[in-house]
C-alpha cells in the first residue's frame, strides 16, 4: 500500500467509529487485503465481516429463510409476480440497521432517480462480494 492510500485511511480513521483499537485493526486488515477498494467500502466490508462473526446463528437462520425466498421468485431477477418490482437485497434486520447508522454520505442502497452511476456500481459490487444478501441472480 502506497504511503498516500495509507495516510488517507488513517485519517478516515481517525474520530470515527473505527477508531476503537479492535475495530481499527480490522479495518486496517481489510484496507490492506482489498486495496483498490474505496473507504466506503472497506467500512460496509468491515460491518458486514463483524457481524457474520458476531452473529453465525442470525446468519443460519437468514440464509436458511433466504433459501426458501430464492426458491419462490418468479424469475432471476428477482422480480415479483406481477414482474412491476424488483427486489435486489435483503439483509438481516439487526445488519441493515448497523449498516445504515454507519454508512452515510450518501445513505447506503440509495438510488436517485434516475439511478447514478456510483449507485450502479456500488449495488454490483455488492452483489458480487455479498452474494448471500442479493436476491436477484443477475442485474
Amino acid at each position: 500500500m502506497d504511503k498516500k492510500k495509507e495516510v488517507d485511511l488513517k485519517e478516515f480513521i481517525k474520530g470515527s467509529e473505527w477508531s476503537d483499537p479492535l475495530y481499527r485493526d480490522i479495518f486496517l486488515e481489510l484496507a490492506t487485503k482489498y486495496k483498490a477498494e474505496s473507504p466506503r467500502q472497506h467500512l460496509i466490508r468491515a460491518i458486514i465481516s463483524i457481524y457474520i462473526e458476531k452473529y453465525p446463528a442470525e446468519m443460519r437462520k437468514f440464509n436458511s429463510e433466504m433459501k426458501k425466498i430464492k426458491e419462490t421468485r418468479s424469475n432471476e431477477f428477482s422480480a415479483n409476480k406481477k414482474e412491476d418490482q424488483r427486489l435486489l437485497f435483503k439483509f438481516p434486520e439487526s445488519l441493515w440497521a448497523r449498516l445504515t447508522l454507519v454508512v452515510t454520505d450518501p445513505p447506503f442502497l440509495q438510488q436517485s432517480n434516475p439511478p447514478k452511476k456510483e449507485e450502479l456500481e456500488e449495488i454490483r459490487w455488492i452483489m458480487k462480494e455479498f452474494s448471500e444478501f442479493a436476491m436477484a441472480d443477475k442485474f
